[in-house]
């Protein structure tokens, strides 16, 4: 008789799941700028712009007809990360430049009586030979014809401004129409200046009548001229 032994058991064995290093978040790209801009001496300078010197001007850009070989995508893809990661730095400081130098010449404004948000200003350097120009652009007086109309007698009213009718028919599905007028007024920046010269409207009634327009600030550097 043959005896056939059985098979031993297998014996189960706890295993501990692999640990890995702590996971680092990438900062996106538009919270390097905003880091540089807050304060560009937390960000990992020599490492951006190292970085950048080691592989700029590395890519063969003379021939776009070549099939790129997977190193030479590396290589491509190396020197737009590092590119993008110096131009992300800088233009995080340059922002934060722009803001220093514009309160900068706000304050100056200021302290000299005027209203910064309407008062452009500079700022010179014989050196370099530019000045640092925060610029205001807009924020004339609008005449509102709408307003123009309750301060201005009617027929002061209607020597100034252009009548516009629109008569809009509208036909529905089964034959109905509908017929719409509407009225617009328009100035007449000519007839309003005659008006004003041959004194038949008074500055002061058309003054009554504005609203400052939306102004716009801007930051430019400019050469001294």
């Amino acid at each position: 008789m043959r005896y056939i032994a059985p098979k031993p058991k297998e014996v189960l064995r706890e295993v501990t799941e692999p640990t890995f290093g702590e996971i680092v978040k990438t900062p996106s790209r538009a919270e390097v700028r905003r880091n540089s801009a807050e304060n560009v001496n937390a960000v990992d300078i020599d490492g951006v712009f190292t970085g950048l010197f080691e592989v700029l001007g590395t890519t063969d850009i003379s021939d776009s007809t070549r099939n790129l070989d997977p190193t030479e995508i590396d290589v491509l893809a190396a020197e737009v990360l590092a590119v993008r990661k110096a131009k992300d730095v800088v233009e995080g400081r340059e922002s934060a430049l722009k803001t220093y130098a514009t309160e900068v010449i706000n304050n100056r404004i200021a302290r000299e009586g005027n209203d910064p948000n309407a008062t452009s200003g500079v700022l010179i350097s014989t050196e370099f030979g530019v000045k640092l120009s925060k610029e205001v652009s807009g924020g004339k007086l609008n005449v509102e014809v709408d307003l123009l109309r309750e301060v201005l007698e009617d027929d002061q009213f209607y020597s100034v401004v252009n009548v516009v009718e629109i008569v809009k028919k509208t036909t529905y599905p089964g034959g109905k129409t509908v017929h719409e007028e509407e009225t617009i007024y328009e100035l007449n920046e000519d007839a309003l200046e005659r008006q004003l010269n041959l004194g038949n409207i008074g500055m002061e009634q058309i003054l009554s009548a504005t609203r400052p327009g939306k102004s716009r600030t801007a930051f430019y550097v400019r050469d001294i001229k």
